[in-house]
């Protein structure tokens, strides 16, 4: 198995992947499936800087993981990142991808960005998600009472957690450092 940012190339099996987790576990997805098809272009940028999504395949070349990141665009926001979209093929969970890709993502915010703090949202069911974040830092924020309704009227909560980024440590004066880019 190896890790790489998804390339404009990789948007047809992204988008398959995509498909098959918004369809198994939609309780999970904010995007329905009739979304993600009106919009495929815009879900990997080519710039990898400011929003990309990293993926895991499997030594034949197979798509089995995925996740997003994208920074806030506004000048007063863009200390921020959001988090989205991870999953993993069910046949290769419990195998530490997902905690390989969100290492992946994080090395990559913090190496090629100026993103302070990170944010995501999880479904409040979602304990081995929330498990995972939680072994990387991320500590929940607030809670979102029906935050989704599923097409079977299925009300879903939202958890929403963050992380410090070191950079934002050393500007709260705490001496910790880490570089913004590295050889």
């Amino acid at each position: 198995m190896f890790i790489r940012l998804l390339q404009p190339g990789d948007r047809a099996v992204f988008r398959q992947l995509r498909q098959r987790a918004i369809e198994e576990h939609p309780e999970s997805f904010s995007s329905s499936s009739e979304e993600l098809s009106d919009a495929p272009e815009l879900l990997i940028a080519s710039d990898h800087v400011s929003r990309f999504v990293v993926g895991a395949f499997a030594e034949n070349g197979d798509l089995i993981g995925i996740v997003g990141f994208k920074q806030e665009s506004l000048m007063k926001f863009r200390h921020k990142g959001v988090i989205w979209g991870m999953y993993v093929d069910k046949s290769w969970q419990g195998k530490g991808i997902a905690k390989r890709l969100l290492a992946r993502l994080i090395e990559c915010v913090e190496t090629t960005t100026e993103v302070e703090q990170l944010n995501l949202a999880v479904a409040e069911s979602n304990e081995g998600a929330k498990r995972l974040y939680e072994s990387f830092g991320f500590v929940t924020y607030g809670l979102e009472i029906n935050a989704m309704k599923l097409k079977d009227r299925t009300f879903v909560n939202g958890e929403y957690m963050t992380k410090q980024l070191a950079r934002s440590r050393v500007a709260a004066g705490d001496g910790m450092q880490k570089p913004l880019f590295t050889s």
